[in-house]
């Protein structure tokens, strides 16, 4: 259409299309793609003994690999989705599939280590059994269900009463935020409702969580082994191949199976129509009078032509979403064990995220699969809130110390190379940003999920250079954690709803004040802070102690 055209026209008003360096450099490029098609085409027939086309993505070329591979195990999980749709299972199973635990535990350190989890989600998938045969979802009182939950594999919706004194629960839920669409995965204690699977409520109901009501369970009757010879040869593949692409894809292969089995069956897509076409499409209702297709985004060009965007219903066979739910739940537990490990060698826990941990003290190292492997040690480490944060990196043994500083900053959302200019102790003075410390999270019986009331957030606006383009852009960053409570030493966090003692990991009292606050703030404004608190203090005394700050 003159849309398309006019995009091609405004292109070739840049590039000259006769230009031989430009025809050349676009030649090789296409060449070298359809080469390393080629190559993986070929990869991939030699890991499944039969030739497999590759998807257009990771992940669909992982189902497509899986599949010829274990075509019986498919089948089978074709027809567990079936069960689950017709037995009214996938709602409840949707609500406890969640994604990979993330949080700031304590906000500084030194001497610390860094340990990532070997392929985790592919570890879960060989070690431990898949539920299958779902049966309907069913109500029953907290009695009945104690007296059968250790016999069977289960999905369960039920309010439960936490232990306040808890610094690393177990249990998390999602917790919409009021007046916005953004919904948090939290790790609060207290009153909660939420939907689980078994591995992480089994572990709850032994640290002392108490079930107060049973909402709905779906009861499994059956495991299976799907992908245990799948990703025990990708990983042998892996590990001989360290390095080199075949090592790359199998790795790739591992790790993007889990997630197709999630997905939802709604697909985004783009038509460009006339106007007659345009017209039946978007009036297009089905049986129940509903719309066939949810139009997201309509444009009209001067030709005539319409582009829409909608969302249509596209049935996949086999997203049997109970799959990704229990690889989840058993991907946080095993990082739970490794968090209950360093707490049983007397140390203490700074930042998790997913499949990695930060901790003050040494713990076993493995390359072995789903073992805690050792990736480095750490001079300075400053956690801002979840995927912000800051490392200075011992060198190895052996190595020389580096003329620079060895900083790896992390920040969700903005490219490594505009972070390149960050000291550590440029993200040091971010952790002394006004704060909100408190949160309120409030349970509602009769409501699907706990409401949780967020303070209006402080935001601070990061001045950073594009090495590309060399201009600055700005980028607007909240530095509120909003997953656990600051403490007023700006260092040690509790969890939502914490009522314990003002205790650190080991046991130790927490002082009001950060161990490194002075040294990280400048002078002039160190100065500043304390003529503030002081008249704030004289105010006090003459107004009472109800002054708003």
């Amino acid at each position: 259409c003159e849309w398309m055209d006019h995009c091609v026209e405004q292109y070739f008003c840049i590039v000259d299309p006769h230009d031989q360096w430009f025809q050349e450099y676009h030649k090789i490029d296409c060449v070298s793609l359809y080469e390393l098609i080629l190559a993986l085409k070929e990869q991939l027939a030699t890991v499944a003994g039969e030739p497999v086309e590759p998807g257009y993505t990771a992940a669909s070329t992982a189902l497509r690999l899986f599949k010829a591979m274990e075509p019986d195990y498919f089948d089978d999980i074709v027809w567990q989705k079936r069960a689950e749709e017709e037995r009214g299972c996938l709602e409840l199973v949707r609500a406890a599939y969640a994604g990979g635990r993330c949080e700031v535990f304590k906000r500084y350190g030194r001497n610390l280590h860094s340990y990532d989890v070997t392929s985790l989600y592919p570890s879960v998938m060989f070690y431990n059994t898949m539920p299958t045969e779902p049966m309907a979802p069913m109500e029953m009182t907290v009695k009945e269900f104690m007296a059968r939950h250790e016999d069977h594999d289960y999905i369960i919706h039920a309010v439960v009463e936490a232990p306040k004194d808890l610094l690393i629960p177990i249990l998390p839920i999602r917790a919409p935020v009021p007046g916005t669409k953004d919904v948090k995965f939290l790790f609060p204690l207290g009153t909660l409702e939420g939907y689980w699977c078994s591995p992480e409520f089994e572990e709850a109901l032994k640290n002392g969580y108490k079930l107060k009501e049973v909402k709905k369970v779906i009861w499994y009757t059956r495991y299976g082994r799907f992908f245990e010879r799948y990703v025990a040869k990708l990983f042998k593949i892996k590990s001989e191949n360290k390095g080199n692409s075949k090592g790359a894809m199998a790795k790739l292969m591992m790790n993007s199976l889990y997630g197709k089995f999630g997905q939802r069956d709604e697909v985004h897509r783009i038509k460009i129509c006339d106007a007659e076409e345009f017209s039946r499409f978007t009036q297009e209702v089905d049986k129940n009078g509903e719309p066939v297709n949810q139009i997201r985004q309509t444009r009209s060009f001067p030709d005539g032509k319409f582009l829409i965007e909608y969302v249509s219903i596209a049935y996949m066979r086999h997203n049997y979403v109970t799959i990704a739910a229990f690889i989840t739940s058993h991907a946080r537990l095993r990082l739970l064990r490794g968090m209950q490990d360093v707490k049983k060698r007397k140390g203490q826990v700074f930042y998790v995220d997913t499949d990695s941990m930060k901790t003050d003290v040494v713990i076993p190292s493995s390359n072995d699969l789903g073992e805690f492997k050792h990736e480095y040690d750490v001079f300075e480490g400053v956690f801002v809130r979840p995927k912000i944060y800051a490392c200075w990196k011992k060198p190895k043994p052996g190595e020389p110390l580096p003329k620079k500083p060895n900083i790896e900053v992390k920040n969700k959302g903005v490219l490594q190379k505009a972070l390149k200019g960050f000291s550590i102790n440029d993200i040091k003075k971010w952790l002394f940003m006004p704060q909100v410390t408190m949160y309120d999270l409030e349970y509602h019986p009769g409501s699907p999920t706990p409401y949780m009331r967020i303070p209006k957030t402080r935001d601070v606006m990061l001045e950073l250079k594009d090495i590309t383009e060399k201009a600055p852009m700005k980028k607007t960053q909240s530095l509120i954690d909003d997953k656990r409570i600051i403490c007023p030493n700006k260092i040690d966090t509790f969890p939502i709803g914490y009522d314990g003692p003002m205790v650190n990991q080991k046991g130790e009292p927490i002082s009001d004040k950060g161990p490194m606050e002075e040294r990280a703030l400048p002078k002039a404004r160190l100065k500043q802070l304390k003529r503030k608190k002081k008249t704030i203090d004289s105010l006090r005394i003459k107004y009472g102690e109800d002054l708003e700050t």
